[in-house]
């Protein structure tokens, strides 16, 4: 999956994270309104980075943080992309830096998404949401 999907997830939430770096890590993002746009209910996506070698959390005026427990613990509301290589994620309140091999996601009944249904279902909300704010001015 391309790296630039980690765009989709804006104001998503790293609820849960398990694995280890190296190796693979399993994120669950909390975002339920993208999550709205699929049929299955919930509110997150489980997300899996195989042969991750770098998971890195710098909130602002805090020294870097690799521990995994640490991360979740500030669970980073996502914002967006600022370089996909390195790729660097710009968070509420500092960045997140991942590198891994490959990514995938799915609905928390193991049923994969694809790239395009996620671009998709993230412009349609977008749409969406333009079109109800400009009605309500």
């Amino acid at each position: 999956m391309k790296r630039d999907i980690w765009a989709v997830f804006p104001d998503g939430v790293l609820k849960n994270i398990e694995g280890t770096v190296p190796g693979t890590l399993r994120l669950q993002i909390e975002i339920e309104y993208l999550r709205g746009m699929f049929d299955e209910p919930g509110i997150s996506f489980a997300v899996e980075l195989t042969n991750c070698t770098k998971f890195k959390y710098s909130e602002y005026e805090e020294q870097p943080t690799e521990n995994i427990a640490k991360v979740q613990e500030r669970e980073p509301e996502l914002l967006y992309v600022i370089s996909e290589h390195p790729l660097v994620l710009d968070c509420v309140i500092g960045t997140l830096e991942l590198e891994y091999d490959a990514m995938r996601v799915t609905l928390p009944s193991g049923s994969e998404v694809s790239y395009e249904s996620l671009e998709s279902a993230s412009e349609k909300y977008w749409s969406e949401w333009n079109a109800r704010a400009k009605s309500d001015a």
